[in-house]
This record gives structure tokens, sequence and C-alpha cells, in this order.
């Protein structure tokens, strides 16, 4: 091998294994495991860094073998602490002999390594038997720690095993060979930075996976995949080019057009591969088996599933549908809500018509899996043993065994939702477990949760608008009694003055307003809302002096004082403002015995105009102008009055930028003052 090749390799694996260090040494909670085997991969590093050195400045070899003498010696150190579970080290070695004297072996060998340039006590030739005989022990003891754990917990030591007998049979070979040859092989020697940096990420691949040795490494699962996949290519894209090099090398003639039709139908399979769907999945399947200790990448799961709720797109039930059948890539979903009327198909995910309709399916398991809280496989081999707190009938399970569905899972919220998601046999995972079946319900349970909230809104927004309805018809019917007590003051006068032409053509003109009345009001009816859009800009005294006058018919007469200077106009709707001030002055009337006053006035400054309505009428305290006054529907006339006329002068003021004041003492009458801003 060429030595600039050789020399990266070692670089490589000095950069590997110094990242590996750093990982290490940063673990949150170190035990004696995790700083021995942390001593280990910085005794590998500094190895690595004097390989390389050596490559580049030729000195003495020997050195670089007492590095990795106290590499070997401190891997032991973690394979003993790890089979014996000991926590103390000396302790360990006191308790075996044997440990004590390979280590004091090994230490001997280190010095003697280290001291060779100066002294030598052995020649070159021994030190390659001790290091074949180290490497075969080390790999005894490797092989003593696999065998020694426990069946389900192999899985996490796995690939320390395979890491360290990369590196240790690697030095087995090479020291064997040149134990044969007598003379070190050099080409080994060269090739093995190569090899031995593979090693690294297997170690921390074990060591995320051992709780115990407290290192925790995020490594996402895309990148994992996408390395895989990227990997895979180049191996796919190498076997292409060799099988294309030696056609063209077969061939004379036709070896360079069958080389070109090679590259073409390799790289049309490459992306087929690549884009399959069902690869991509049964990689997945194979990293997440193989890589991690969980099937799925919680974070990335959560925020998928809030991303999936917080789209506008779809309707809730389809929001919910898609948040369930996404994790577990079924390709067959339906969601069915059970109603007062019997269940209903709310969403589906390509749900064809063979076999079972999703209605069908959700009305034989669905109300038992309701019941019971229970995730039902349909295919699971004993349907009413022990797994399962329920029995299905036999008739039951081969209709759901047709069915294009293998799970319901139940989404209850008690007295608010009752669904169940059907889902067929998941596309991420060869088996279905317990892990699988807790997220099905976690995410059921959040799903619960979001569905009784839509629910809850759709309510409350169908209460609002009946509210406002409500509302809207107290104020209709506030304007039908101001209009009825027009026709029966008219009427009662009638009999006194049906003679008099004059009172023949008022009365004309009170019923045209009160049949203008009424028109909007029926229109506001059949619109569902009060009208605003007449607003327009009209005088504050013209629409004072209409209301005042409006007020007449009443005793005592109100008296209206408007400064002439104020010429301000305001943009209202004019029947509204005549009304809420009508109003107003109404209630200081009713305030008032036959001999008391009720003064109306404008008044302006730079921001706000409005009027001031006072009376020396009965007055009301400040608990009750703070507490009644404003609330609708709270009124002191018994059936005589609404409750509004206050609330809706306070209404109209707010929507206009400007307030209502109100000084009243028991006694001495009340100052109502209406304020809105000036345009």
């Amino acid at each position: 091998m060429e030595p600039s090749l050789a020399f990266a390799g070692y670089v490589i694996s000095s950069l590997a294994f110094g990242l590996l260090s750093a990982l290490i040494a940063f673990a949150p909670k170190p035990n004696n495991q995790s700083r021995w085997l942390f001593l280990t991969t910085i005794a590998s590093f500094c190895w690595s860094t004097l390989a390389a050195f050596q490559l580049h400045f030729d000195f003495s070899i020997t050195i670089v073998l007492a590095f990795e003498s106290a590499r070997n010696l401190f891997c032991l150190f973690f394979l003993w602490l790890s089979l014996n579970e000991q926590s103390s080290l000396s302790a360990l070695l006191r308790k075996r002999r044997v440990y004590l004297g390979i280590s004091c072996f090994l230490a001997l060998v280190t010095i003697l390594e280290l001291s060779y340039v100066y002294i030598s006590l052995l020649n070159g030739f021994s030190f390659l038997i001790l290091h074949m005989l180290t490497s075969v022990t080390v790999l005894y003891y490797v092989e003593q720690f696999f065998r020694g754990t426990d069946s389900s917990a192999r899985w996490t030591i796995k690939p320390l095993c395979f890491a360290f007998a990369i590196i240790f049979l690697t030095d087995f070979v090479m020291y064997a060979d040149s134990v044969l040859t007598k003379s070190l092989a050099f080409d080994i020697w060269a090739a093995r930075g190569w090899l031995i940096w593979m090693a690294a990420p297997l170690i921390l691949l074990s060591a995320r996976r051992a709780k115990s040795w407290a290192i925790r490494v995020y490594v996402s699962r895309d990148v994992i995949f996408h390395s895989s996949l990227l990997v895979g290519a180049g191996l796919y894209l190498m076997v292409m080019a060799f099988a294309g090099f030696y056609l063209r090398q077969a061939g004379s003639n036709w070896g360079g057009l069958a080389q070109y039709l090679v590259y073409a139908f390799g790289g049309a399979i490459l992306v087929a591969l690549i884009m399959s769907q069902g690869l991509r999945r049964g990689l997945k399947v194979q990293i997440a088996k193989h890589f991690f200790a969980n099937k799925y990448e919680y974070r990335e799961e959560w925020m998928r599933f809030a991303r999936i709720l917080s789209s506008s797109d779809e309707s809730p039930y389809h929001r919910a549908l898609t948040a369930l059948q996404q994790p577990f890539a079924a390709k067959h979903a339906a969601l069915v809500v059970f109603e007062s009327s019997g269940p209903k198909l709310k969403a589906k995910y390509h749900v064809t018509d063979e076999g079972l309709s999703p209605i069908e399916v959700a009305s034989l398991v669905g109300p038992i899996a309701l019941e019971h809280d229970w995730i039902v496989d349909f295919h699971q081999g004993d349907m009413g043993g022990d797994s399962m707190p329920f029995v299905l009938s036999p008739d039951v399970q081969q209709q759901l065994l047709n069915s294009p569905f293998r799970y319901c899972v139940p989404i209850v919220r008690e007295g608010v939702v009752q669904a169940v998601c059907l889902l067929s046999k998941p596309s991420s995972t060869v088996e279905v477990n317990w892990e699988d079946r807790d997220l099905m319900q976690a995410i059921a349970n959040q799903l619960a949760v979001y569905l009784s909230l839509e629910l809850s809104q759709k309510r409350l927004a169908e209460s609002q608008q009946f509210e406002a309805f409500n509302q809207m018809s107290a104020f209709l019917v506030h304007d039908l009694k101001n209009v009825l007590a027009q026709l029966q003051l008219l009427s009662k006068n009638s009999i006194k003055h049906k003679h008099n032409p004059e009172f023949i053509d008022d009365a004309f003109e009170t019923v045209d307003s009160a049949s203008a009345r009424l028109n909007k009001v029926l229109g506001q009816l059949r619109n569902k809302q009060i009208s605003s859009r007449n607003s327009q800009y009209t005088s504050l005294n013209q629409l004072l002096n209409q209301a005042v006058e409006e007020r007449t018919s009443q005793q005592p007469l109100p008296t209206v004082k408007l400064e002439q200077d104020i010429q301000v106009e305001i943009k209202v709707e004019a029947s509204r403002f005549v009304s809420v001030i009508g109003h107003v002055i109404q209630n200081a009337q009713d305030a008032c015995d036959k001999n008391g006053t009720v003064n109306v006035s404008s008044w302006k400054n730079d921001k706000f105009c409005g009027v001031i309505i006072k009376d020396n009428g009965t007055g009301m305290d400040a608990e009750f102008v703070e507490k009644r006054l404003f609330k609708p529907f709270d009124t002191t006339k018994g059936n005589a009055g609404m409750g509004i006329g206050a609330y809706d002068a306070k209404k109209l003021a707010e929507q206009h930028g400007g307030w209502v004041d109100v000084k009243s003492s028991i006694g001495e009458g009340t100052e109502f003052v209406l304020a809105i801003q000036i345009s």
C-alpha cells in the first residue's frame, strides 16, 4: 500500500477515536465501565496518532507497540469489570490472581517497549510473539463477555464485541503472519488503520444502547437511513463499474456497447430501487430493529402529530385519521364516530368496496372496544384468552378476518367522544409489539382530547349564534314596544280628537312612522342581524330635537337646550341614535313625577361630542349604577320594562369610540352623559 494511503488510514482512525473519546468523556453519570472504556478509546487515539507520525517521520515502531499494549490492557480491564460486575478494579484484581498476573505482564511489556530504544532486554521477534498472544487473550475474553451476557442483553453489546473482534482479529492475523515470516507484515500494518477506524462507530452504538455506561448520544434515524442508502448505492455502483470494466476488457468489438448498456440498465435499476417506497420502508424497519432501542423517534413523531392537527386543509376528523395512520404507514384506514343515531363514517383513507365496510366492521367490534378501551387485533391467535379482557364470538371473528382492516383503536372521552379508528396491517414494522400498541394508545388519547375540544368549540359557536340572535331579538322587541306605545297613545287620543283635521294629519304621520319602523324590524329579522349599513353624517342637534319630540307624549315634558354654536355632524345610524336617546329620556321621565324636570343638552370638545340628560327624579345609589344599571335584562319596572335601554346606550357609545358616564344620588336625580368620538 502507498505510504500516503496508510497515513490517511491512521489519521482517520485517530479522528474517529478522538471524537469517541470526547463523547464518552462528557457522559453525565460515569462509572468504572465507562471510565475504562474511555481510557481504551483514548489509548486507541494515541496509538493511531503515533502510528500516523511513525509512518511520516520514521521513528522506532516500539513506541507505537507500547501504546498498543496499554490499549490492550485498558480493554481487558473493561472486559473483566463487565464480566464480573465489580465496581472496583483493585478489588477485582485482588480477588482474581489470573487477572492480576496478566495485568502485570502487559504492564511490563509496555515498559520494555518504551525503553527498547535505550535498553534492549528483548528482541523485536519476542515483541511480535507477545502481541500475538495478547490479541488471542483479548479475543478469548471478548468471547467470554458475549457468551456470559444474558441473551436479552446481547443486542446491547453485540456492536461492541464486533468492534473488538475487528481490532484484535486484525492484530492476530498481522502478528501471526509476522511470526511465521519472522518480520513485521508491513502491508497489513499499513492497511490496519483503514480497518480499525470502523470499530469506533460500533463502540459508540453499544455505548448509546447501554444505560449503565451513562452515554447518551442522539443519532438521527434519518441520518442513518440516508447514509445507508448512500453506502448501498456506492457499493452497487462499484459492482456495476467492475462489471462494466470486465465486459469492456473481455469483448473486443462489443465490449464498449455492453459496458454502456450495463451502466444504463444498472442506473435505471438503482433509481427505481431508491424511489421504491417498499424498499425505503423495509430499510427503515431494519434500521429501527438493529440500531435503536426504540422503534420510533418520539420527538419527530410528536412534532409531526402537532403539525397534522394544527393544519387547516381538511376536517378535524380527517386530521385525526391522518395523525393515527401515518406513524404506522397503514395502507387502509377509517374513522367511525358513534352518534346517537348510530355509527357514522367521518373519514377514510384508501378504503375500497371489497369486504366489509368500515361501518360494518365498527358495528361488530367498536362497542366492545370502546367499553373496555382496548386495541383489538383481528388476527390475534386467541381472541379471548389471557391477552384480551373480552371474548368475541367465532362468527364475528371470521367476519373481521375477512375485512381489509387489522386493528380497531378506540378513541373515547366519556360523554363527549365515542369513536374508533380502523387500521390495516402497519407497514412501518415487521411485527406489532407493546411499543406500537403504546404509541397507538397515546395518540388515541390525544385525539380524544382534540376531537372533544373541536366538538365543544362547534357547540360553543352554535350557542354564541343563538345568544346573538336572542340579544338581537331583545333589542327588536324593545323597538316594537315603543311602536306599540305610539299606536296606543294614538288610539287613546282618537276618542277626543278623531274629528279634528289636524289630529287626523298627525295620526297618519304617526302611522307612517310606525310602519317604517316595523319594516326596519322585519328587515333586521330577515338579515339575522341589527343593521348598521345606514350610518351617515347627521347633525347632532337635529337628532336630539327628533328624540325629544318623540318623547313629548309623556309627562314631565323634556326640555332641550342645544348650543347653536355646536355645528357638528356625527356618523351614526340616525334611527338607532334617536331610539337610544329616546329610551334614556323615557327612563328619566319614569323616574320623575309629573311636576319633575328632564333637561336635554348637547356638548362638544376637541375629541368628543354628545348629550347630557339630567333629571330630578328618585335617583340611584352607587352600587346600583356600578352593578345593575348596564346589566342587560335587569329592570326595576317589572313587566313594563326590558332592562336594555342603558345597556344599549353604552354599546352605542363604545361602538363609536365613546363612553357613558352616570352620576346619581338617591332623592336628588341623575345625570346621564353619552359621548361619541368626533370622526
